[in-house]
């Protein structure tokens, strides 16, 4: 079958999310206690653009087809997540002060219970571009060989602003790798063989966020600081498979 076909797809999205903490740490060290009472206001946009391009074509009658597909894909996302430690206020700062969803009355409070380092401005943009050629085979027996060589670009950028420090990381690669399916399925009388090896090779970036020179002490109890240098991973995966099945033996 022959044809070509065009896909696209833009999503447009505003969130908004409320998030409120009460959590008592005890220090065996120094015999003390440290309560937390924590408001989290984390409002965030995003748009992702998707579009795709295929085509196909028999090249040999039954016996052989190519298939092209192209797609890119591009996602912007904006966070300001506002960070209030209202323990720091008086009469905020001991577990039976306030009830768990209470906050001050006034902005000037809030502000006085700002979180300056950890409230911040990010945006996060990535794009990814594939383009896939295929070849299929039909072979006698029951043989199915299909090859694709995919080329794959991939670049993000993170910038995040807090305390007046702005923070950027950035990472991109290109790789071509080959994928190979071998497939064999026969039957006859009733005796089922079927033979199945699949290689594939995939590569992707580091979690963009790990990239910043920033450390997050937000948890206490899960500090981590970014490393400007991470890179991203690779997977070889590698299936083989066989089935064989005859009803006289059973």
């Amino acid at each position: 079958v022959n044809g070509m076909m065009l896909w696209y797809n833009i999503n447009d999205a505003d969130n908004r999310v409320e998030n409120y903490q009460h959590y008592l740490l005890d220090n065996r060290l120094l015999s003390s206690q440290d309560f937390r009472n924590v408001y989290f206001l984390s409002p965030s946009k995003s748009l992702k653009i998707k579009t795709s391009v295929s085509y196909g074509v028999e090249l040999v009658r039954k016996k052989l087809w190519f298939d092209f597909r192209q797609w890119f894909a591009c996602n912007k996302d904006k966070n300001a997540p506002e960070r209030y430690r209202l323990d720091s206020l008086s009469g905020w700062n001991r577990p039976d002060d306030r009830l768990l969803g209470a906050l001050p009355s006034t902005r000037d409070s809030m502000m006085m219970a700002l979180d300056i380092y950890n409230s911040y401005n990010r945006t996060t943009t990535s794009t990814e571009s594939n383009s896939i050629s295929s070849l299929n085979w039909q072979l006698n027996n029951g043989w199915n060989v299909k090859l694709e060589i995919p080329v794959h670009f991939e670049s993000g950028r993170i910038t995040d602003t807090r305390s007046a420090h702005r923070h950027t990381g950035r990472a991109n690669f290109s790789t071509i790798a080959p994928n190979l399916y071998i497939n064999r399925y026969f039957t006859k009388d009733g005796i089922v063989k079927n033979f199945h090896v699949t290689y594939r090779y995939h590569k992707s970036l580091p979690t963009l966020s790990y990239l910043l020179d920033i450390t997050d002490d937000t948890n206490p109890l899960f500090v981590s600081k970014g490393n400007a240098s991470l890179k991203g991973s690779s997977k070889n995966y590698l299936d083989v498979r066989g089935y064989y099945s005859n009803p006289k033996h059973m």
